[in-house]
């Protein structure tokens, strides 16, 4: 019987502990012995996942609240040593809780998006912080607060390759590598909760509810192209960019779009021709022989993997 990866089960320990700190888990008793490790870190890990430092020594996991919990709590982004699970050090959040995945830069340092509600439950404050791979904050770019806003998942950062930051907000922000605003597009006055994508050239990909997919230079955020996907555009994950460049857009209406990156529809693939009335609010993951992978929610008949 083939063995499951260790590193795999100590994200998905970090994850699972996460969610509560409570010692009479069975998962802390059974000793199981692909279980590397198990750390609490004593706040939820309601959303986002690991992220992993460039030598894959450090696992890094920011904490926030489940949804409509009404309980404001301190939050932090723990740097976690892969191998012992000792905890390296924890970067004080405050009151803003972390709803997605850190992103890492080539200098090893670490952004994450972070929201504050206020004590009657409004939000009061968004921002992108930076963090050093030490521990230490870089810098904080407060960004806009959109007017319909709930407290789920946000999106999460894309990180370029001279450490710039793409992120989206109640806009989508290009931030330079020291914190400060380069462009934004975008503004809908809704939450943008899709994440962009960065291409080989450095090309921003990015849409999202009602906004096709839009290529974007990275330095002036001019649009190349843009690329409607039908009348139900509704996007809540980030594209896909496949080895020879094809993007991957997977959409509310249970559709996935390939486009070129000259933003030329190559083609779609409709779940429904399946048998499976569904949606995709994931990204979908590109092998490399080409294969897909996406996910849908549960709809009709059930939840399914499509390959």
């Amino acid at each position: 019987m083939m063995s499951l990866p260790r590193l795999l089960l100590v994200a998905a320990t970090l994850v699972a502990t996460g969610c509560a700190a409570d010692r009479n888990n069975p998962i802390e008793n059974q000793l199981d012995p692909r279980i590397a490790w198990v750390r609490e870190v004593g706040t939820p890990i309601f959303y986002g996942s690991p992220a992993l430092s460039a030598d894959g020594g450090t696992a890094y996991v920011a904490t926030s609240s489940p949804p409509l919990s009404g309980v404001p709590r301190q939050h932090f982004l723990v740097a976690i040593n892969v191998t012992t699970g000792a905890e390296v050090w924890r970067y004080a959040l405050g009151l803003a809780e972390a709803r997605s995945t850190p992103a890492v830069a080539p200098d090893g340092s670490i952004t994450v998006l972070a929201e504050e509600q206020s004590l009657t439950g409004g939000f009061i404050s968004s921002a992108a912080i930076r963090v050093s791979a030490a521990g230490a904050l870089v810098w904080r770019r407060e960004l806009g607060i959109a007017a319909s806003r709930v407290d789920i998942g946000l999106a999460t950062p894309a990180i370029g390759a001279d450490g710039s930051v793409y992120i989206a907000s109640d806009s989508l922000y290009a931030l330079n590598p020291n914190g400060t605003v380069r462009w934004t597009r975008f503004f809908t006055g809704e939450d943008l909760r899709s994440s962009p994508a960065i291409g080989g050239d450095g090309t921003i990909y990015f849409a999202s509810h009602n906004i096709p997919l839009t290529a974007m230079h990275p330095d002036s955020g001019r649009v190349r192209w843009e690329r409607p996907l039908g009348a139900h555009e509704h996007v809540f994950a980030a594209p896909a960019i496949g080895t020879d460049g094809t993007i991957y857009v997977a959409t509310d209406d249970c559709r996935l779009y390939a486009v070129s990156s000259a933003g030329d529809e190559l083609w779609s693939f409709n779940a429904a021709t399946s048998g499976s009335s569904c949606a995709m609010r994931s990204s979908p993951a590109v092998a490399a022989d080409g294969t897909i992978y996406l996910g849908t929610v549960d709809r009709n008949p059930r939840p399914v993997l499509f390959a």
